[in-house]
């Protein structure tokens, strides 16, 4: 499902009221749409349902800072053991969400080879990104077996890194001010909903009293 303009309200109903009964998924790929913090949550609640999941794509879609840690400790649970590729490219994925997807590559998620992290927010020189590198590369020499792609393994190319760690607080303020502004925006729509159904309800019954009268007119 890449690239559909699913908005965060659309993607968290997909989740949790569809793909959460996917049990035995194996490839879901939902790059190129928008989570922000709403969707994130709701791929952290359903995300460890997938036990046989082999490869998530959610790249480009807007995690950011809080939403990435989201993630990474729901992956951090031990229910995805089978996951072996993980995209994350360009999701504003700060410093802390980095080392949070290590430690749950390191001790959670055994089958992981590569994972995509290009286009996010920390630098080359991270200790988390060096510690995924050497985990991923040992894996491969102890997993890889005699025919070994180099593509199947290890880290994407990551020539579009931005080390905003100084920022990191800023992006948190403004998930969390987009968080409050979208629970307003579907207060008030909920609202606006429940104004209009007794209107509504009125309209009906004026009609039903017309269409009795004009049954008792003869022409």
């Amino acid at each position: 499902m890449v690239q559909n303009g699913i908005r965060q309200e659309g993607i968290s109903h997909l989740l949790t009221d569809g793909l959460r009964h996917a049990k035995g998924i194996k490839v879901l790929d939902l790059q190129d749409n928008t989570f922000t913090i709403l969707g994130a949550k709701a791929l952290a609640t359903v995300a460890p349902g997938w036990t046989e999941v082999q490869e998530l794509g959610i790249g480009d879609s807007l995690l950011g800072a809080k939403g990435g840690v989201l993630f990474a400790n729901a992956l951090a649970k031990g229910q995805n053991k089978k996951l072996e590729l993980l995209r994350l490219q360009y999701n504003d994925i700060t410093a802390k969400g980095l080392e949070a997807f290590a430690a749950a590559a390191t001790d959670a998620l055994p089958a992981l080879k590569k994972i995509e992290l290009n286009g996010n927010k920390f630098s080359e020189e991270d200790l988390s990104l060096m510690k995924l590198r050497e985990l991923l590369e040992a894996r491969k020499e102890e997993l890889g077996g005699d025919v070994v792609v180099e593509d199947d393994w290890g880290l994407d190319s990551l020539s579009d890194l931005e080390d905003d760690s100084d920022d990191e607080d800023e992006d948190e303020e403004e998930e969390e001010e987009a968080e409050a502004e979208e629970l307003r925006e579907r207060l008030v729509q909920e609202a606006e909903e429940a104004q209009e159904e007794p209107v509504a309800q009125k309209q009906d019954k004026d009609v039903d009293a017309l269409a009795a009268e004009l049954k008792k007119t003869e022409i």
